[in-house]
This record gives C-alpha cells, structure tokens and sequence, in this order.
C-alpha cells in the first residue's frame, strides 16, 4: 500500500512519517498504556531502541501505511492512524490511537476521516474495514460518526477478561 503525499492536513490537524529519532518519546508513552501497547505490539515500558524498532517495523512493513497524528493545538505528536492493506489489494483495515491526553476533541475522527478520504479516492481500494470493542465507546463512536457500517461480531480480541464481543465495521464511500 503506498503513502499518501505529506502532509495530509485539515485544521489543527496534520498527518505525517515517522521519523525513528524524533517519535521515540511517543512511542515510549503509548507502551505506558496496556491497551494501546496490547492492540499495537509495542513492547510495555518499552527503551528508546524497542520503541526505534517498532516505528521501524511500522514504516517499513509491506502493505502498511501508518502514519503520525500531529495536532498542531497541543504542537505535538499524540498518536497513529493506519491502513493495512489485504492481500485483495482492495480492502484495508483501519487502525487509531490517541495518547489519553489527547482525547476526546475529535482528533482520531478528524484523522481517520482524512486517511480513509484519501484512500477511497486517491487508491484502488473499495472498502476500509476496522474493528473496535464494544467496550470502547469512543472507537465505535467514532467509526460510527464516519459512515462505517457494522457488518458483524467477532469474539473479542482486545484482552478483555470477560470476553465482551467485538464488532466489525465497514465504509465503502468516502467520508464527509
């Protein structure tokens, strides 16, 4: 999957590459939180070297597009948005993550929406497909804010002790 031409910006927000120096202390503070370390393989408490490898792998794996959420209010970097492309080469799968101090002021809508934009427009894809926990309310509002359509449930991945469900989503048009 290639890279959109950067920056990718609307507003307060833009969306760029990861540079392995600069976005290491990001890395770090995300791998502080379980959830995100869990959905995104960042090794807990990771060092400055796991936290250069995992923006490394990030970057450089195949089919990957995932880049930094800069939210130029806070002027700084507080997350990821990414598609994984299928082997279909028509689909993808949408992935987001905020630092919680960046939270809910509509950044991880703003960031999908213009990635997800660009994607059904600008690439052969068809469809963007995600999935979020049921439990995680702010992730299917935000899918659901988009235009993604709940398609189905699949028993949760997420690490959640009681095993809630989780739902998949898909869009199919660009969102507004």
């Amino acid at each position: 999957m290639r890279t959109p031409e950067l920056p990718l910006q609307v507003d307060d927000l833009v969306l760029s590459q990861w540079d392995r120096g600069y976005d290491v202390p990001l890395v770090q503070q995300a791998s502080r939180d379980r959830f995100i370390a869990q959905m995104c393989s960042i090794p807990i408490d990771c060092d400055v070297e796991a936290a250069r490898d995992w923006i490394y792998r990030r970057t450089t794996e195949r089919n990957y597009c995932s880049l930094v959420i800069f939210d130029a209010q806070l002027e700084r970097r507080v997350g990821e948005v990414a598609l994984h492309g299928h082997s279909d080469e028509v689909t993808a799968n949408l992935y987001y993550w905020l630092l919680p101090s960046a939270r809910g002021r509509g950044l991880a809508r703003r960031a999908c929406r213009l990635l997800c934009r660009w994607a059904l427009t600008q690439t052969p894809l068809a469809a963007v497909s995600a999935f979020a926990s049921q439990r995680n309310i702010a992730s299917v509002r935000v899918l659901q804010q988009l235009g993604f359509h709940r398609v189905g449930q699949i028993p949760d991945f997420a690490g959640y002790p009681d095993r809630r469900d989780t739902f998949g989503y898909c869009l199919f048009q660009p969102p507004g």
